[in-house]
């Protein structure tokens, strides 16, 4: 599915807005779930439930890009008042013939969601090479990525995109067939210190639009049917998943940090 004019319009202009925002260093705002919305998830990690929360992802161990396995151990996820997902370098062979170098931490809940208001606060890791991502899937596709992040333009310390030295930050929507997969994401949206502080990532997600915030201000909207079809279906909710991740074998070994997860539902 091609953007339209409006989508092209909208995506455009809030990229503006964000780029505008950096360079003028303008701080974050609040955004609430409407009044209509309560509180039914609530994690701060001061320990990770097994009963709420599984280790690595729930479909397999190794990546696709054969960079990165999901360490379940001590190593890569720690949940002491702040989960810390870590990549580090730390060679595994697989099946007596492929050596992966990279372990890495992710968990994903093992409650279901469709529809709501999400709010992850995190800290990015800093480093080369590397992937964070907070993002929604279930029987894929779809996917909602409210939060990929990419350093591989860094230098030993944040990425650089069009002079700015931040983070490229972005949200992403993956929906279609499997061998057909489309995407519409917002790419390249800068955060101010996204690594040496806490930002508040936001989904809201109905039926009727998507719409993605980052400390408060807006980043990625979509009321298009077409797409929000692959959102609505019946029986299709989706998992949490909050990772670290490496994108070359020339990474940094990092530390992705989550202090929260709310999620909030209509009544």
């Amino acid at each position: 599915m091609e953007r339209t004019f409006n989508d092209w319009i909208t995506v455009t202009k809030l990229r503006f807005l964000s780029i505008t925002r950096y360079i003028l260093g303008i701080e974050s705002k609040s955004v609430f779930p409407p009044k209509d919305y309560k509180l039914v998830f609530e994690e701060d990690f001061k320990k990770l439930d097994p009963e709420i929360w599984g280790v690595g992802l729930p479909w397999g161990v190794v990546s696709e890009n054969w960079l990165m396995y999901y360490d379940n151990t001590p190593d890569c996820v720690v949940a002491n008042d702040m989960l810390h997902l870590y990549t580090k370098y730390k060679p595994k062979e697989f099946d007596s013939r492929v050596t992966i170098p990279f372990g890495v931490g992710a968990i994903f809940s093992k409650q279901l969601w469709q529809y709501g208001w999400f709010e992850i606060e995190a800290q990015l890791p800093e480093g080369k090479n590397l992937w964070p991502a907070i993002w929604l899937t279930g029987a894929w596709p779809p996917e909602i990525d409210i939060m990929e992040a990419y350093s591989e333009n860094g230098s030993g310390m944040k990425s650089k995109y069009m002079g700015l030295e931040d983070w490229k930050i972005q949200p992403n929507l993956h929906f279609g067939e499997p061998d057909s997969m489309m995407r519409f994401g917002a790419d390249n949206h800068p955060i101010q210190e996204a690594t040496n502080k806490i930002v508040k990532y936001t989904l809201h997600w109905t039926k009727d639009f998507i719409k993605i915030y980052y400390d408060g201000h807006l980043i990625l909207k979509t009321t298009s049917p077409k797409l929000l079809e692959w959102y609505n279906k019946e029986n299709d909710p989706m998992s949490l998943l909050l990772n670290n991740g490496v994108m070359d074998r020339c990474a940094d070994d990092s530390t992705f940090k989550v202090k929260s997860v709310k999620i909030f539902q209509k009544l």
